[in-house]
């Protein structure tokens, strides 16, 4: 089997990590039948707490790993996983656990970044930057690629792609993942977007996994 590892990783909190990881997880499970497992590198447990509210006779469909106490030698658990799943998503934790992050660097075929279209949050992907260039010399397969959470100002949207348009080392996804009240339902029946009934948060979803997969062919 070969495993494809994907790492939502920003050193901001609040940014969608653990719902675009949850949801991305669910979607390759249910639309493209594959076998995934979710490490939920973050010390508060979002993504264990996520799948944990799933009730007894609708399990989550992925495998929910808790590696957070890993630290630094998360990449080294993550590798015994190789081979056991079609994919491997890594739920990061923000950047006050940096050690998980440079860790799970090491061995990640891809590294999502998802922001809120902010000057704050802007800076925090730049402010980001010299990590990912620090693993890619030892992990010269890494690519980086950001994607738009909370979209709703379309200006807003315009001078974010601005400020991708001359970057060379992260590209901006096309899909814009928007402002939804059913992410945070979701959340509260342990479930994804993609057994909801709300159809444009299925199809944005749905969007996006088809945009990472690309990334690797």
């Amino acid at each position: 089997m070969d495993t494809k590892i994907i790492a939502f990783i920003n050193q901001k909190g609040g940014c969608g990590k653990t719902t675009l990881s949850i949801n991305v997880g669910a979607t390759l499970h249910y639309r493209h039948n594959k076998k995934v497992a979710i490490i939920d590198g973050d010390s508060q447990g979002s993504a264990t707490k996520w799948a944990g509210n799933a009730l007894e006779n609708e399990e989550f469909p992925c495998t929910i790993l808790g590696l957070a106490k890993a630290g630094g030698l998360a990449h080294r658990e993550i590798k015994k996983l190789i081979g056991m799943y079609d994919y491997i998503i890594i739920d990061c934790p923000p950047n006050t656990e940096a050690q998980f992050n440079a860790s799970v660097l090491l061995i990640a075929d891809l590294a999502v970044i998802p922001f809120n279209p902010s000057p704050l949050d802007l800076r925090a992907i730049e402010e980001f930057k010299p990590l990912m260039e620090a693993a890619s010399v030892t992990n010269e397969k890494l690519k980086t690629v950001a994607i738009v959470n909370r979209s709703d100002n379309r200006k807003v949207s315009g001078a974010v792609e601005s400020h991708f348009k001359n970057n060379e080392s992260i590209k901006l996804l096309d899909t814009k993942i928007k402002s939804r009240a059913i992410y945070c339902e979701t959340e509260l029946t342990g479930t994804s977007v993609y057994t909801s009934k709300i159809s444009e948060a299925k199809n944005e979803i749905s969007l996006l996994v088809d945009e990472i997969i690309e990334q690797f062919n």
